[in-house]
């Protein structure tokens, strides 16, 4: 898969997953967790704008991340203007990007 390269620092991405319809709460599903791990590393998250929690709280606690009603599926991922930079990595297919 082909990265994208981010050259802008108004970047804007939002991820749409399908949903989680278990009405038990849980943790945030593993493979959401680390791709969302893996894009905070290659665009340098530790300079973004904003980086609440990334990293060092639950995920549903992280800025700008958005989980299902039932805490174990990401939604939706909004850090426009964040100052990403860095390479775009390969999103595991179960997310539909659109930036």
């Amino acid at each position: 898969m082909k990265s994208k390269h981010l050259f802008s620092s108004f970047f804007f991405i939002i991820i749409l997953l399908t949903a989680n319809t278990t009405s038990k709460a849980q943790a945030v599903n593993i493979d959401d967790s680390l791709a969302l791990v893996n894009l905070y590393k290659s665009t340098n998250g530790s300079n973004w704008h904003h980086n609440t929690n990334w990293l060092k709280g639950p995920v549903s606690t992280w800025y700008g991340v958005t989980v299902d009603i039932t805490g174990s599926r990401v939604i939706y991922l909004i850090l426009d203007g964040n100052n990403l930079n860095g390479t775009l990595p390969h999103l595991n297919r179960q997310f539909d990007c659109t930036h």
